[in-house]
């Protein structure tokens, strides 16, 4: 999935959080991503995780982009 439809598809599942980490503040507590680390990057939000450390592995493979699997536009890039 291109990084533009990601972005597009984020915006609308994930606004305040959108905002919230873009402003450098972590979510809420009621939001679906609380017990994730999150940060903003390449335009996305996208997931910390501790492969971060791993030498060779690609950064985009390091930090996934966060999608809404209940998202329309997600459900037909998967199947």
């Amino acid at each position: 999935m291109g990084t533009s439809y990601a972005s597009a598809t984020l915006t609308v599942a994930f606004p305040n959080e959108e905002e919230s980490i873009k402003d450098g503040n972590s979510v809420t507590r009621d939001s679906r991503l609380k017990q994730l680390s999150i940060e903003c990057a390449e335009g996305a939000l996208r997931v910390r995780s501790r492969i971060n450390a791993a030498e060779q592995v690609s950064t985009r493979s390091k930090n996934p982009m966060i999608l809404d699997g209940n998202h329309h536009t997600v459900k037909l890039w998967i199947r």
